[in-house]
Protein backbone atom coordinates (compact mmCIF):
# COMPACT_ATOMS: atom_id res chain seq x y z
CA UNK A 1 0.00 0.00 0.00
CA UNK A 2 2.83 2.72 0.89
CA UNK A 3 4.51 1.50 -2.41
CA UNK A 4 1.13 2.39 -4.20
CA UNK A 5 1.10 5.85 -2.81
CA UNK A 6 4.66 6.77 -3.45
CA UNK A 7 4.18 5.47 -6.34
CA UNK A 8 0.75 7.87 -7.30
CA UNK A 9 2.50 10.76 -5.59
CA UNK A 10 5.42 10.46 -8.11
CA UNK A 11 3.10 10.77 -10.77
CA UNK A 12 0.93 13.27 -9.63
CA UNK A 13 3.96 15.45 -9.46
CA UNK A 14 5.17 14.69 -12.83
CA UNK A 15 2.24 15.27 -14.36
CA UNK A 16 2.03 18.90 -12.60
CA UNK A 17 5.24 19.88 -13.69
CA UNK A 18 4.94 18.79 -16.85
CA UNK A 19 1.50 21.31 -16.38
CA UNK A 20 3.53 24.05 -14.99
CA UNK A 21 6.39 23.69 -17.61
CA UNK A 22 4.63 22.88 -20.90
CA UNK A 23 1.94 25.19 -20.02
CA UNK A 24 1.62 28.34 -23.17
CA UNK A 25 3.30 31.54 -22.17
CA UNK A 26 2.11 34.62 -23.61
CA UNK A 27 4.56 36.60 -25.96
CA UNK A 28 4.64 39.98 -26.36
CA UNK A 29 3.36 40.82 -29.15
CA UNK A 30 5.08 43.21 -31.87
CA UNK A 31 2.96 46.45 -32.54
CA UNK A 32 2.58 45.87 -36.52
CA UNK A 33 2.78 48.86 -38.55
CA UNK A 34 3.62 51.33 -35.94
CA UNK A 35 5.82 54.03 -36.75
CA UNK A 36 9.13 53.55 -35.08
CA UNK A 37 9.12 57.37 -34.21
CA UNK A 38 5.99 57.23 -32.10
CA UNK A 39 7.60 54.25 -30.20
CA UNK A 40 10.47 56.61 -29.57
CA UNK A 41 8.18 59.16 -27.80
CA UNK A 42 6.57 56.91 -25.48
CA UNK A 43 9.97 56.06 -24.34
CA UNK A 44 10.96 56.74 -20.84
CA UNK A 45 14.07 59.22 -20.94
CA UNK A 46 13.64 60.68 -24.01
CA UNK A 47 13.39 64.61 -24.56
CA UNK A 48 10.36 65.81 -27.29
CA UNK A 49 11.85 69.10 -27.52
CA UNK A 50 10.99 70.84 -31.20
CA UNK A 51 13.81 69.49 -33.86
CA UNK A 52 15.96 70.44 -36.70
CA UNK A 53 14.87 67.96 -39.70
CA UNK A 54 16.74 67.22 -43.01
CA UNK A 55 16.34 64.66 -45.43
CA UNK A 56 19.13 62.30 -47.00
CA UNK A 57 18.84 59.44 -49.45
CA UNK A 58 19.38 55.78 -48.26
CA UNK A 59 22.10 55.64 -51.36
CA UNK A 60 23.87 58.05 -49.57
CA UNK A 61 24.05 56.23 -46.15
CA UNK A 62 25.16 53.10 -47.99
CA UNK A 63 21.87 51.70 -47.70
CA UNK A 64 20.65 48.83 -49.12
CA UNK A 65 17.44 50.54 -50.82
CA UNK A 66 18.07 53.00 -53.21
CA UNK A 67 16.21 56.34 -53.14
CA UNK A 68 14.45 55.74 -50.05
CA UNK A 69 14.40 58.85 -47.74
CA UNK A 70 15.55 58.83 -44.16
CA UNK A 71 15.18 61.42 -42.41
CA UNK A 72 17.38 63.15 -39.90
CA UNK A 73 15.85 64.14 -36.86
CA UNK A 74 18.15 66.27 -34.47
CA UNK A 75 16.44 66.80 -31.27
CA UNK A 76 16.79 71.10 -30.28
CA UNK A 77 18.36 70.03 -26.80
CA UNK A 78 21.41 67.71 -28.70
CA UNK A 79 21.62 70.62 -31.47
CA UNK A 80 22.34 72.93 -28.53
CA UNK A 81 24.64 70.82 -26.78
CA UNK A 82 27.33 70.48 -29.16
CA UNK A 83 28.93 72.92 -31.31
CA UNK A 84 32.17 71.42 -32.80
CA UNK A 85 34.18 67.92 -33.21
CA UNK A 86 37.29 66.56 -33.13
CA UNK A 87 38.99 65.02 -36.13
CA UNK A 88 41.98 63.09 -36.53
CA UNK A 89 43.23 63.55 -39.77
CA UNK A 90 45.82 60.41 -40.80
CA UNK A 91 48.34 61.53 -43.66
CA UNK A 92 49.83 57.72 -44.74
CA UNK A 93 52.17 59.34 -46.70
CA UNK A 94 53.87 61.56 -43.98
CA UNK A 95 52.98 58.79 -41.51
CA UNK A 96 51.47 61.55 -39.62
CA UNK A 97 48.30 62.16 -37.60
CA UNK A 98 46.78 65.51 -35.58
CA UNK A 99 43.69 66.25 -34.46
CA UNK A 100 41.79 69.33 -35.49
CA UNK A 101 38.48 70.92 -33.94
CA UNK A 102 36.18 71.34 -36.43
CA UNK A 103 32.61 73.30 -36.38
CA UNK A 104 29.42 72.19 -37.17
CA UNK A 105 28.01 72.85 -40.02
CA UNK A 106 31.28 74.28 -41.14
CA UNK A 107 33.77 73.42 -44.10
CA UNK A 108 37.64 72.10 -43.32
CA UNK A 109 40.08 72.35 -45.36
CA UNK A 110 42.65 69.26 -45.13
CA UNK A 111 46.18 70.92 -45.00
CA UNK A 112 48.43 70.35 -47.75
CA UNK A 113 45.89 68.79 -50.15
CA UNK A 114 42.62 69.78 -52.10
CA UNK A 115 39.71 67.73 -49.80
CA UNK A 116 37.98 69.91 -47.76
CA UNK A 117 35.48 68.45 -44.86
CA UNK A 118 32.12 69.82 -44.33
CA UNK A 119 30.94 68.55 -40.71
CA UNK A 120 27.26 67.86 -40.49
CA UNK A 121 25.17 67.14 -38.31
CA UNK A 122 26.38 64.95 -34.44
CA UNK A 123 24.21 62.62 -32.45
CA UNK A 124 26.00 61.46 -29.42
CA UNK A 125 23.77 58.69 -29.34
CA UNK A 126 22.99 57.50 -32.56
CA UNK A 127 19.82 55.30 -33.71
CA UNK A 128 18.96 54.06 -37.19
CA UNK A 129 15.41 52.50 -38.34
CA UNK A 130 14.06 52.29 -41.83
CA UNK A 131 12.81 56.05 -41.55
CA UNK A 132 14.64 57.78 -39.19
CA UNK A 133 18.04 58.72 -38.00
CA UNK A 134 17.95 60.40 -35.00
CA UNK A 135 20.05 60.61 -31.21
CA UNK A 136 17.71 58.86 -28.61
CA UNK A 137 20.23 61.11 -25.67
CA UNK A 138 22.44 63.39 -25.11
CA UNK A 139 24.88 60.70 -23.49
CA UNK A 140 27.60 59.49 -25.97
CA UNK A 141 26.74 56.14 -26.07
CA UNK A 142 27.41 55.62 -30.03
CA UNK A 143 28.59 59.59 -31.44
CA UNK A 144 28.15 59.70 -34.63
CA UNK A 145 28.97 62.80 -37.40
CA UNK A 146 27.31 62.99 -40.94
CA UNK A 147 29.93 64.39 -42.96
CA UNK A 148 30.57 65.21 -46.70
CA UNK A 149 34.34 65.30 -48.18
CA UNK A 150 35.36 67.23 -51.71
CA UNK A 151 38.19 67.78 -53.69
CA UNK A 152 38.71 70.30 -56.77
CA UNK A 153 36.21 67.95 -58.70
CA UNK A 154 33.33 67.27 -56.24
CA UNK A 155 32.07 65.35 -53.65
CA UNK A 156 33.80 62.19 -53.33
CA UNK A 157 32.76 60.98 -50.25
CA UNK A 158 29.43 61.53 -47.97
CA UNK A 159 28.41 59.61 -44.65
CA UNK A 160 28.67 58.91 -41.07
CA UNK A 161 31.32 58.28 -39.04
CA UNK A 162 31.16 57.00 -35.48
CA UNK A 163 34.04 57.23 -33.30
CA UNK A 164 33.28 53.76 -31.49
CA UNK A 165 32.99 52.11 -34.95
CA UNK A 166 35.72 53.71 -37.17
CA UNK A 167 36.14 51.11 -39.29
CA UNK A 168 32.22 51.14 -40.49
CA UNK A 169 31.86 53.04 -43.59
CA UNK A 170 35.26 55.05 -43.08
CA UNK A 171 36.33 57.32 -45.74
CA UNK A 172 38.81 55.55 -47.91
CA UNK A 173 41.28 57.58 -49.56
CA UNK A 174 45.14 56.86 -50.61
CA UNK A 175 46.84 59.48 -48.94
CA UNK A 176 44.06 60.71 -45.91
CA UNK A 177 41.90 59.06 -43.32
CA UNK A 178 39.53 61.08 -41.19
CA UNK A 179 38.43 59.36 -37.58
CA UNK A 180 35.81 61.00 -35.73
CA UNK A 181 37.62 61.16 -32.03
CA UNK A 182 34.78 63.00 -29.97
CA UNK A 183 31.59 65.86 -30.17
CA UNK A 184 32.69 68.96 -28.58
CA UNK A 185 30.31 70.03 -26.08
CA UNK A 186 28.61 73.91 -26.31
CA UNK A 187 29.44 76.16 -23.19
Amino acid sequence: MFLRSTYLLIVFFILLFFQVGCGEKEQPKAEVGKDPRELLKSSPGVTHAPREKTSMTAKNLHAEKKGHQIEVIVPEEIAKSWKAVKLTIEDKKLNKKETHTVNLNSDFKIPDSDLTIKAGYFLPDFKMDSLSITSVSNKTKNPALNISIRNNEGEVFRGWLFSLHPTIHPFKHDRFSVVLAEGVKSE
